[in-house]
């Protein structure tokens, strides 16, 4: 069995309450120190400014240095010879697999964030479009760290808003 999350309507009584999730989970980064949940949160909407796809990832920091193998390239990244953004995009292409209207969509890792115990990956997505007609998307965050590891992914485009837990 595949996992993997796709585009599909909640209720009217969960999609009232969307955007209540992220801080709930921003909570929990910040109160506990070492988490007992393994939970990531994607976003994907729609930049207002530049009118592009866009999407953010939030993991927790330990989970990802994890996932990247950070330890055996620590002395690269001291010296300069490695970028952890590099070895972040690379997971996160890895991992999370996009097709918008049928079509494979990348994406580049805009920038970075830190949130206490998580970080958050702003990524833009490439080709640009212009309507969404269907979006169709594979995560696969952690799940070969850990069996009990849930990966959120909240949609917000337009007057298409919805979400899942995969």
């Amino acid at each position: 069995q595949q996992p993997q999350c796709t585009f599909c309507p909640l209720p009217a009584f969960f999609r009232k309450r969307n955007a209540m999730y992220i801080p709930v989970f921003l909570l929990f980064c910040a109160l506990l120190p070492l988490h007992p949940i393994h939970l990531s949160v994607t976003e994907i909407y729609e930049n207002k400014k530049s009118g592009r796809m866009e999407l953010s990832a939030t993991l927790f920091m330990d989970d990802f240095a994890r996932a990247i193998h950070y330890e055996s390239y620590e002395k690269q990244i001291r010296q300069g010879k490695v970028k952890p953004e590099d070895l972040m995009l690379r997971y996160l292409r890895e991992k999370l697999r996009i097709q918008v209207n049928g079509q494979p969509a990348a994406f580049r890792l805009l920038r970075t964030e830190n949130n206490m115990d998580a970080v958050t990956c702003y990524l833009g997505v490439e080709p640009a479009v212009k309507s969404v007609q269907r979006l169709y998307i594979e995560n696969r965050i952690f799940l070969e760290l850990f069996d009990d590891q849930r990966n959120m992914v909240q949609i917000d485009l337009g007057e298409n808003r919805s979400g899942a837990v995969q």
